[in-house]
């Protein structure tokens, strides 16, 4: 350090290196802390609202077909991430998003190896569901027996996360 001729007849207290170094060193750690909580703080808000939905359906005895009925409580948004589906008999297999009984506008998956059991997967945005979606079910053979469902769910004005 330089040497500093101080005149004025006051003491004066200056600084080592060492002191300077830990007020800083002390001043960056409060500083990364509070980086830290508001890191935290976001990754909070950016997952809140997110939640895994699984379920199992026991369609009614004798289904050929089956339509789930509106999935999606209103106010969310379903992400599907795979289906699986079981029937009676070997066969192919549709799954249709749908809104009503035999709505077959929009299919979403199939399974054309013939099998009693069919799986149906999506990465994050091919296969949405909203508010009075469900699926629609149609083996080319025998009957659904169940159905295994997996999605993440969102607020439906937070939609736009799952692309």
């Amino acid at each position: 350090m330089v040497q500093q001729l101080v005149r004025g007849g006051q003491p004066v207290d200056i600084p080592s290196t060492g002191e300077i170094g830990e007020t800083v060193d002390a001043r960056l750690a409060a500083f990364y802390e509070r980086q830290r909580d508001i890191e935290d703080a976001r990754a909070r808000e950016r997952y809140r609202g997110l939640k895994r939905m699984e379920l199992y359906l026991s369609p009614p005895a004798s289904s050929a077909t089956w339509f789930t009925g509106s999935l999606v409580d209103e106010g969310y948004v379903w992400s599907l991430r795979l289906a699986s589906f079981a029937v009676s008999a070997s066969g192919t297999f549709i799954v249709y998003r749908a809104s009503a009984d035999k709505d077959t506008r929009r299919p979403i998956g199939q399974d054309a190896t013939a099998g009693t059991t069919h799986i149906a997967t999506w990465s994050s945005d091919q296969a949405r569901l909203r508010h009075g979606d469900g699926l629609y079910l149609v083996p080319s053979t025998g009957n659904v027996t169940g159905v295994f469902i997996s999605a993440w769910q969102l607020p439906a004005e937070r939609e736009g996360e799952f692309a």
